[in-house]
């Protein structure tokens, strides 16, 4: 299984422009619109209260400390 991830969506862009096509996003739009930490701040009026972690983030102290009585994780 692919990821669409930054290197992931490099490939696939790759394996279109190899097929004879042309993307419709680059690279540098995919990100903007579907990387959280990207495309937060320009609708951060819009959208619920989104925190971002670090990768190395200790989950569980970092959840308690918001004191959210609800919430998801989604990972981007």
């Amino acid at each position: 299984m692919t990821t669409l991830d930054t290197n992931g969506y490099r490939d696939l862009l790759a394996t279109i422009e190899r097929a004879g096509a042309t993307p419709l996003t680059s690279l540098e739009q995919y990100l903007l619109a579907h990387h959280l930490p990207n495309w937060y701040p320009l609708l951060r009026d819009l959208t619920p209260e989104t925190v971002v972690f670090p990768e190395d983030a200790e989950l569980v102290t970092e959840l308690k400390s918001l004191t959210w009585p609800a919430f998801f994780l989604k990972d981007y």
